[in-house]
């Protein structure tokens, strides 16, 4: 029998530089904004912790999934993405 195990992560907004380039494409195409960076503003304030999500959150999920220490979680969806959204 294979060793086979189903994670999967979702995640939310995270700050990266793909981001702040579509950030800057939402400002530049959307004539109600006041400033630029207003539209990710807004985001920041949506989740619990009241920021975006960092790569290091989402890398520091996946590093666990992926040791020993996960061995006993399979067929399990995971959410990264500050309570912006949850199931």
């Amino acid at each position: 029998m294979a060793d086979i195990r189903s994670k999967t992560v979702y995640i939310g907004i995270t700050e990266t530089d793909m981001m702040q380039s579509i950030n800057e494409i939402m400002t530049k195409y959307r004539e109600k904004q006041k400033e630029k960076g207003e539209k990710v503003d807004e985001v920041k304030n949506m989740p619990a912790f009241d920021r975006l999500g960092q790569p290091e959150d989402i890398a520091n999920l996946v590093s666990f999934l992926a040791s020993k220490d996960s061995d006993y979680i399979t067929g399990q969806s995971i959410m990264v993405n500050g309570v912006a959204a949850f199931s």
